[in-house]
């Protein structure tokens, strides 16, 4: 239920511009990647930063840290990807009574 207008991502899979599109078609928003993917090194230079009194806030150094590499748009055209996944939750559903079959048959030892 939480909206959000933009994704950041990080981590090798970061490098992959087929991910990070498709991140961004599927979710309907922009996806960055910023200069640097392993980027949880930003959050201890962002806090060292701070402490040595070089900004006035948290938030103000990891902005000043952070540089975005690209950013990819996503696609108007994800239609297909909404019934994709209307197809898999239709499965899943349909599968319930074979899960709970498999599942009372764990409990009872057969």
């Amino acid at each position: 239920g939480m909206s959000f207008s933009l994704m950041r991502v990080s981590g090798h899979a970061a490098n992959e511009d087929f991910l990070c599109a498709l991140k961004a078609d599927v979710l309907g928003v922009p996806v960055e990647v910023p200069e640097l993917v392993d980027c949880e090194l930003l959050g201890d230079a962002a806090a060292s930063a701070l402490a040595l009194g070089e900004a006035s806030s948290l938030g103000e150094s990891a902005r000043s840290l952070v540089k975005i590499r690209r950013r990819l748009e996503p696609n108007v055209e994800r239609g297909a990807y909404k019934r994709g996944f209307e197809s898999y939750k239709e499965a899943l559903l349909a599968l319930e009574p074979v899960d709970r079959d498999r599942a009372s048959h764990q409990e009872d030892g057969t």
